[in-house]
């Protein structure tokens, strides 16, 4: 019995916390240009497969497909590309929320925060 908990609380760590859904929300930046924050709508689809994902990203109502995501322990890191820019989203799972930021390679930085709404 000893060694079956054991076995079990091992295993724990190696089990993924499921992204999949249909995540909504802002993105806040600063416009350099007039030194003030500006929001704008953000969304991710998701499916993950164990620990890969893939799906969309849509920002200022231009889609993006995922090129390449992977979740470890309810954080995901998620890149997408665009015309132009290659964007990297680092987020955190908490409940039904999804937090954290999105970088590109142009330098654009913004927070993000989504809620699951599926």
């Amino acid at each position: 019995m000893k060694k079956l908990v054991l076995l079990i609380a091992a295993a724990v760590p190696l089990l993924a916390l499921d992204v999949s859904g249909n995540w909504q929300g802002t993105m806040v930046f600063t416009n350099t240009k007039y030194a003030k924050a500006q929001k704008e709508a953000f969304s991710i689809s998701l499916k993950q497969s164990g620990t890969t994902l893939s799906g969309s990203v849509t920002r200022a109502g231009k889609v993006a497909a995922v090129t390449s995501g992977v979740e470890s322990n309810g954080t995901a890191t998620i890149v997408y590309r665009v015309p132009g820019e290659t964007g990297t989203l680092r987020l955190t799972r908490t409940g039904s929320k999804f937090v954290g930021a999105v970088t590109t390679d142009t330098g654009f930085r913004a927070d993000v925060d989504l809620t699951l709404k599926n």
